[in-house]
C-alpha cells in the first residue's frame, strides 16, 4: 500500500498528516484536502512548509527594492526540498504572469514546488 496521498494535487506522505492531524489515519485522502486552522489545505500547509493547526502559519513574501530592482524573499524558505519560481505582472488585469519577474513588474506570485 502506498505511504503518501494519492488524490492531493501532491502526494503528501502518511507520516507527516500523522504529526499535524490527529484523525489522519482513518481517512489520509480527507485529512490532507481538508482546510487547516491556517486558512489553507493541509496538502497545501505541507508544501509550503507550513503548521496546519496554527492560524498564523502563512506563507509571507517580502519585497526589497535594491538598485531600483525588486528582490523577493519568502518564509518559510524550504531550499533544500522545495523550488520556488517567482513570476511577475505589470498590471493585475493582464492575463500572462512573466518569469522572471523585473523591475517593470508591480505584482508578483511565488509558485513553491516539492524538489
Amino acid at each position: 500500500s502506498s505511504q503518501e496521498t494519492e488524490t492531493t494535487p501532491v502526494p503528501v506522505p502518511y507520516e507527516w498528516l500523522d504529526e499535524y492531524i490527529p484523525d489522519a489515519g482513518n481517512n489520509y485522502e480527507d485529512a490532507a484536502n481538508m482546510i487547516g486552522s491556517n486558512g489553507v489545505a493541509v496538502w497545501e500547509s505541507y508544501v509550503a512548509g507550513l503548521n496546519p493547526n496554527n492560524p498564523n502559519s502563512k506563507f509571507m513574501a517580502i519585497i526589497t527594492m535594491v538598485d531600483n530592482e525588486p528582490v523577493i524573499t519568502w518564509t518559510p524558505d524550504l531550499k533544500e526540498e522545495r523550488e520556488y519560481i517567482v513570476e511577475g505582472k505589470e498590471n493585475l488585469n493582464d492575463v500572462e504572469w512573466e518569469t522572471p519577474a523585473n523591475s517593470n513588474h508591480r505584482f508578483f506570485r511565488i509558485k513553491v514546488k516539492l524538489k
